[in-house]
């Protein structure tokens, strides 16, 4: 089941997703959408999607350290999912885990209070459906750990950082380590889970991808029977 949601900071532009793309064979959960499979986002670009969804969760506030993590976790799940990368950057192995050293370098003025504040220009229009549904998952399955414990699961025996990391250098955690990493688990579960503070105004139909409003379920529309 697709969903669209809206909070008092981006998620109201979600609608303008869906009238842009997901009416353009552009599905959310088919894995039917092609036109925009290729592109990568900027990292910049998934560390303003978490910092938006921290902003509308007040149990989830976003860190230097936290939206690294989470970042790195994405990058993972999406090379399983996808079996491609979710941005280009480079992930480095650092004392404290895997790190996007242009994500650090921006926000390290914060040090370790919560940032608040997204990129000016900053669109979730940037980021195709698929790509949406793969970070509120990521979000959704990692919401309950603290930052401390992502860092301690980024650094688990056997994982990317723990075959890349020597101390005292900023080597790139290769991208096949990574991806080899996360599909020896089982998939990322898709979820429907909405985040505190983010209203649920509507779900898209998989097999049409149309946006299905509250109103249109409420009259009982048997066209939306096949929603999963």
């Amino acid at each position: 089941m697709g969903l669209l949601f809206l909070s008092k900071n981006i998620f109201h532009v979600i609608i303008q997703i869906d009238v842009r793309y997901l009416l353009n064979d552009i599905h959310i959960l088919d894995g039917k959408s092609e036109s925009r499979r290729t592109m990568m986002l900027k990292a910049n670009t998934v560390a303003d999607f978490f910092i938006s969804l921290g902003n509308a969760d007040n149990e989830d506030p976003m860190t230097n350290l936290r939206i690294n993590k989470l970042m790195y976790f994405a990058q993972g799940w999406n090379l399983q999912r996808f079996g491609k990368p979710l941005f280009q950057e480079d992930i480095k192995a650092w004392k404290y885990g895997p790190v996007i050293e242009s994500i650090y370098k921006k926000y390290q003025s914060y040090g370790k209070n919560i940032i608040t504040d997204c990129s000016e220009g900053f669109n979730i229009s940037q980021i195709p459906s698929e790509e949406i549904q793969l970070l509120l998952d990521v979000y959704n399955k990692y919401r309950g750990y603290s930052t401390s414990r992502l860092v301690e699961k980024s650094h688990e025996e056997n994982t990317p950082w723990a075959k890349t990391y020597v101390e005292g250098k900023s080597k790139t955690i290769d991208t096949s380590l990574i991806k080899e990493y996360f599909d020896n688990h089982l998939p990322l579960k898709k979820t429907s889970v909405v985040p505190p503070n983010v209203k649920l105004i509507g779900r898209i139909n998989p097999e049409t991808g149309r946006t299905i409003l509250p109103a249109d379920e409420d009259e009982g529309d048997d066209a939306y029977d096949g929603l999963v």
